[in-house]
């Protein structure tokens, strides 16, 4: 076994490590300068991983399921065993990827919480942890990741102490989030009590502070009354109340501290962090971050000659202008029964195109039922299982829309009687901050409108295709999202 040292991270078993990490070395420096304080760890590196695919004859179009029922080598079995000897016994670990391909924030590999219990089962639970790391290397998105930006494949694995307060049975941080120190000029932070993660900063505003005379605009930490949690003995995530007393002295807190650092970072250019704060007064701890390579956003010149402006916005993410050729419009009863299934499809035969999906495909829970629900015997298995909206369904559209418009009432009844949760507007509660970078680092525009069927006959009649799945458009269409007006525009062209 070969370990190398970074000074921030033991190298474990090689030297090549992914850009997660890649990043926290190359950032640490600066990140210190202005304050904020660099967690490292351990890391086993990309080489172990790719003999782990040599000793089993796995390749790049192995799937997932494979890896996950996979046993370690004897290489990640010693690793282990060496690992263990390291951890403290009740103490969460993050398992979290490092990809060769993951620039940070991206939202399609996987990281999880190991919680060694020192008996023989931790040998065990600590490679289940590591090989589902491993596995979401070889998710359909992952693969469309990679292609789309001709990066290689390769998974290394970050291990690192989660840092937090001990409960009676469950351990968390006082506060952690997100920010960014220009998103689209504006320095946002996205703050919790507790762990930050998907399903907690959905339930969050960000704090957006705007340099003014004098200083900053104030915004407080938005208040709660539950928080997310690692449970001590498991490392299951559970959500648990939090204490009047504390709830009350969360509110007066305010992010001074933070925002200060970031906007010192933006003479070093535009970065997204992922942070930690485990005490009331402690220091901004980093655990990824990632430089986030923004040219300069100028207006955009909106000529009017030749074009019907068909919808406006003012809930939009990137900036730019397309030029798409169709506009694919997936309906809100469709997407109950097989919308993925049909995005997938989509974005196999088209590129460049404009993709409408309801407002219900951006909820965590989007395909997710109730399990107290009946399914009707039509419906098969697999239109239970919930899936995420991952890149791989909408990668080579060049404009993703939200369609904001839920007048479809045999749809809504259907949903009811599936027992199918209810979705929330992602923009109007600023959910899913893998979005916003997918669509940024693809270079996708993303619009929130509302637009019905009948809409859209009234203004562009029959479509090109119409079955049972999608209906189709075939037009010259351009679209405009200026962040310098926050509108975005959807144009037909003559």
């Amino acid at each position: 076994m070969v370990m190398e040292n970074s000074n921030l991270f033991d190298l474990i078993g090689g030297q090549t490590y992914g850009l997660k990490v890649r990043d926290l070395i190359d950032h640490r420096e600066l990140l210190e300068k202005v304050g904020f304080r660099v967690l490292g760890g351990q890391n086993i590196t990309v080489e172990v991983f790719q003999r782990f695919l040599l000793e089993n004859n796995f390749n790049e179009s192995t799937l997932p399921e494979v890896i996950l029922t996979a046993k370690p080598t004897e290489e990640i079995k010693n690793i282990n065993l060496t690992l263990l000897q390291s951890m403290s016994s009740g103490v969460p670990y993050a398992i979290r990827s490092d990809s060769l391909a993951d620039c940070g924030g991206i939202g399609i590999y996987e990281s999880t919480v190991f919680v060694p219990e020192g008996n023989s089962q931790d040998v065990e639970k600590l490679w289940e942890c590591q090989r589902r790391v491993y596995a979401s290397e070889f998710y359909p998105a992952a693969h469309v990741w990679r292609q789309d930006n001709n990066l290689p494949i390769g998974m290394a694995i970050i291990i690192q102490p989660f840092l937090g307060q001990k409960g009676y049975k469950n351990f968390r941080p006082r506060r952690s989030g997100r920010a960014y120190n220009s998103l689209y000029g504006r320095t946002t932070v996205k703050a919790v009590a507790g762990l930050a993660t998907e399903q907690s900063l959905s339930s969050v505003s960000p704090i957006i502070w705007i340099p003014e005379e004098g200083g900053f605009l104030k915004h407080r930490i938005p208040s709660q009354s539950q928080v997310l949690e690692i449970n001590q003995s498991n490392g299951e995530v559970v959500q648990t109340e939090i204490s009047p007393n504390e709830w009350n002295q969360l509110q007066e807190e305010y992010c001074d501290d933070i925002f200060l650092k970031m906007h010192a970072l933006r003479l070093y250019g535009n970065f997204y962090l992922e942070w930690v704060q485990v005490n009331e007064s402690d220091e901004y701890i980093i655990v990824q971050c990632a430089k986030l390579e923004r040219p300069l956003i100028e207006p955009i010149n909106d000529d009017y000659d030749g074009k019907t402006l068909l919808f406006e916005s003012n809930q939009i993410v990137n900036h730019g202008k397309k030029i798409c050729q169709y506009l694919i419009y997936l309906p809100l009863g469709r997407w109950i029964i097989n919308g993925l299934n049909c995005l997938e499809a989509i974005n196999q035969k088209y590129a460049k195109f404009i993709l409408v999906v309801p407002t219900h495909a951006f909820a965590r829970t989007a395909n997710m039922r109730d399990p107290r629900a009946t399914l009707p015997e039509v419906f098969s298995e697999e239109d239970k299982v919930d899936r995420k909206l991952n890149l791989q369904y909408f990668s080579h559209a060049s404009v993703l829309v939200e369609n904001l418009d839920v007048s479809d009432f045999s749809s809504e009844l259907n949903m009811k009687i599936l027992g199918i949760n209810q979705a929330f507007h992602s923009l109007d509660n600023d959910a899913c901050l893998h979005f916003q970078q997918l669509c940024d680092r693809q270079n996708i525009l993303f619009m929130g409108i509302g637009m019905s069927p009948d809409h859209l006959y009234g203004l562009l009649g029959e479509p090109y295709i119409q079955d049972e799945n999608v209906l189709i458009w075939k037009a010259p269409f351009e679209i405009i999202n200026d962040q310098t007006t926050s509108i975005g525009k959807l144009y037909l062209c003559q």
